[in-house]
């Protein structure tokens, strides 16, 4: 009913398709409030849920697939097939229900995936940028907010997250979007995003997040931008010496203001005693050393789940997202993952611009498993779809220009040359 109700008031304001654009905007907003304990669904979740229902009614039961869009959905489901099997099979044979749970998880992300290649092909490439860009600003305000409420409840916060890392990782998601996507806002909308995004970061005290942040700043300014002028030249100029003049600040200068300050000075001893610490030990406190206990199932792997059947981080999953997947699905689900994240990110004349916007949330899964994230494959399939196959097609029109009858009628037209 509350979907109806949103879509029918954008059908006021023009058109009917820019209502399925809601959807991702809402999500995004509900995305920070965990009510409930990790790997049980959240508010967010529901609400995806109940919006993947709705399409399913709204299109009357025929999923349709842009045409640029059709391989990957296809790679996409025989992957979850297979994914599906090994977990069954190890639930069969371990008799772990956690192996069930872990395969929902990747069940409702394609699904998420596939209702954002689907409001695509509904609203245009455009308006998708648009509708994450929006519920990206609108879910850092809620995110500020939980922030804020919970001021002293620690050195490392975590807001209404229910640990520190997924306040670290939420924070990278959300200004990797913003680089992927940074002309669909204004520019202060975009200036809050990175922002408050950054005061996130920050405060998590994630190791792998606040690294993940320092190498994207690198490579976007860098490679973030297809423009070669003197302009562009002095700019890139300016930020790596603002980059390489924070990082001398922070970690290696006797400033007041870093020692007097709780977060700063903790962040300086996390970054400066890396080595130290005994879960940076990227064998065993971070699992890679797993890889060598997997022994004949290395084609298909042991699955996700039953952690205590290993030596390496016995009792706990891999905290590395690609050994996590080798690991868990072997040789074959690691190159079908692979194939996915390089089909988006690998497109001609984009390669090098999204692999310097991805490159945080690559830095950070090296020490952190982020492949269950839902907004990560939202942000997969909306690259897909504006930087891929899906953005050589056409916009539908802007519904404002005209009246809404000949925009239903373009946009029916619009439909059936983009589905496959």
């Amino acid at each position: 009913m509350i979907l109806k109700t949103l879509a029918n008031r954008c059908d006021t304001a023009g058109t009917e398709a820019l209502g399925m654009g809601i959807i991702l905007t809402i999500y995004l907003t509900l995305k920070p409030l965990y009510l409930f304990a990790s790997g049980l669904p959240q508010i967010s979740d529901m609400f995806m849920i109940a919006a993947a229902v709705y399409m399913l009614v709204k299109e009357r039961g025929i999923i349709r697939i842009p045409k640029g869009s059709g391989t990957w959905i296809r790679v996409f489901v025989l992957t979850l097939v297979f994914q599906c099997a090994i977990q069954l099979f190890w639930w069969v044979k371990t008799d772990e229900s956690e192996f069930l749970l872990v395969a929902s998880y990747y069940v409702f992300n394609f699904i998420a995936a596939l209702i954002c290649v689907c409001i695509g092909r509904r609203i245009g490439p455009k308006r998708l940028k648009r509708a994450i860009c929006e519920g990206c600003f609108w879910s850092v305000l809620v995110n500020a907010v939980g922030l804020a409420v919970n001021l002293e409840a620690g050195v490392r916060m975590k807001g209404f997250f229910n640990n520190p890392n997924q306040l670290g990782y939420y924070s990278l998601l959300a200004i990797s979007i913003i680089a992927f996507f940074p002309d669909q806002l204004p520019k202060w909308k975009n200036g809050m995003i990175l922002g408050l995004a950054v005061w996130a970061n920050m405060v998590s005290l994630s190791k792998a997040a606040i690294l993940g942040l320092a190498g994207l700043a690198f490579c976007y300014t860098l490679w973030g931008s297809r423009e070669k002028t003197l302009r562009r030249a002095l700019t890139q100029a300016f930020f790596l010496l603002a980059f390489f003049g924070a990082i001398y600040w922070l970690f290696f200068s006797d400033s007041s203001i870093v020692k007097e300050s709780k977060t700063l000075s903790q962040l300086q001893s996390r970054i400066l005693n890396l080595r130290e610490e005994n879960d940076s030990s990227l064998g065993i406190g971070r699992g890679y050393d797993r890889v060598w206990e997997i022994g004949g199932n290395f084609l298909w792997g042991v699955g996700e789940g039953a952690y205590d059947r290993f030596q390496v981080m016995s009792g706990r999953e891999v905290h590395a997202t690609l050994v996590n997947v080798l690991v868990s699905y072997g040789a074959a689900g690691f190159v079908a993952y692979l194939w996915l994240m390089g089909k988006t990110m690998l497109f001609r004349g984009s390669r090098i611009r999204n692999l310097a916007c991805f490159s945080g949330l690559f830095l950070y899964s090296l020490t952190h498993n982020g492949i269950r994230n839902t907004i990560l494959w939202i942000l997969l399939a909306a690259v897909l779809q504006t930087t891929g196959p899906g953005a050589e097609a056409p916009e539908p029109e802007e519904a404002a220009e005209q009246p809404v009858e000949n925009m239903i009628r373009k946009g029916r037209s619009y439909e059936s040359q983009n589905s496959g």
